[in-house]
């Protein structure tokens, strides 16, 4: 079995929130993803079918040729930037033909609506919802700007948060270094703060081509 891709852990942590608040109440509750093994998704797919699940949380599995549904009401799409028009075209179909007499309901969500989204709304073809509050209990968050040259203010500050318990992470846009481009990679900066920076922590790299952490003292 493959490692879990962040969507798909996302979409889990959504149906495990779902499952506490809504099976209490009846509501009968299930998760797909493309890493479920044959035999329970066939079930899995015959019981969405057949009408016996209400709520069907996943990734874009939901999608698959081979998944239908027995009347389709309402799609809600989380990270909407994620998929692209054909994939929202596609689960609106599913829903015109899983026995309903409508296209199904369909509500986007996204922190970082792309280009089409926000024309789209402009044009007045989405009605549009603004959540402007945070979650209850969520810290605000503070963003400082270092100029290039400061790095050591940022690594001091890092230092003095990891003597106090913290965790931190830094994010570079490359996984190793290109001739194409002068941008810092995460392998080169790995090695340099591990070695220069913070010798007396533990730190790990990961990315995409790695199927798990490389850490290191």
């Amino acid at each position: 079995m493959r490692p879990a891709r962040p969507t798909e852990l996302l979409a889990r942590q959504h149906a495990e929130n779902a499952a506490k608040i809504l099976e209490p109440a009846g509501i009968r509750l299930a998760f797909l993803t493309g890493n479920i093994r044959a035999a329970g998704r066939n079930r899995l797919l015959e019981e969405l079918q057949a009408g016996n699940i209400d709520l069907v949380i996943g990734t874009h599995a939901l999608f698959s040729a081979d998944v239908r549904y027995k009347n389709l009401e309402l799609v809600i799409i989380d990270e909407q930037h994620r998929f692209g028009v054909l994939q929202r075209s596609a689960i609106i179909e599913k829903g015109k033909t899983s026995g309903g007499d409508r296209p199904p309901h369909l509500l986007m969500m996204s922190a970082t609506p792309i280009p089409r989204t926000l024309a789209l709304s402009v044009f007045g073809d989405l009605d549009v919802s603004v959540i402007k509050t945070m979650p209850p209990g969520r810290k605000p968050v503070i963003t400082h700007l270092a100029r290039r040259g400061n790095e050591q203010k940022v690594y001091d500050f890092i230092r003095t948060q990891l003597s106090e318990g913290r965790q931190a992470y830094f994010v570079y846009p490359l996984i190793e270094q290109s001739e194409m481009l002068s941008l810092k990679s995460a392998e080169e900066m790995f090695a340099f703060l591990q070695k220069e920076i913070f010798p007396a922590n533990t730190l790990a790299l990961i990315h995409s081509k790695f199927p798990r952490p490389i850490s290191g003292k």
